[in-house]
């Protein structure tokens, strides 16, 4: 793999890790829903992954990703793999 797709998959992976980092303990939604500040910083890391898939899909096309899909307007969203990576944060 080149070190520019290696790159956007390492920014991928870090922000992950960090929406991980926010939830050390069991994550009980109603604590999340009245936290602005974890909110803001779980929105931060998405975009982050959101930029780095679709810089990564525009820079190497033949990477797939099975858990994206294309979205509207134009872009990348996660679907099963953000989903599963949120809930094992979230101790589920």
């Amino acid at each position: 793999m080149d070190e520019y797709s290696r790159k956007y998959l390492i920014d991928v992976l870090t922000a992950c890790d960090e929406v991980a980092s926010f939830f050390p303990d069991k994550c009980i939604f109603a604590d999340f829903q009245y936290d602005t500040l974890r909110q803001r910083a779980v929105e931060r890391n998405v975009e982050i992954m959101g930029e780095a898939i679709n810089q990564l899909h525009k820079y190497n096309p033949s990477i797939v990703l099975s858990d994206a899909r294309p979205s509207s307007p134009p872009g990348i969203v996660l679907s099963m793999g953000m989903t599963v990576s949120l809930q094992n944060s979230c101790g589920a």
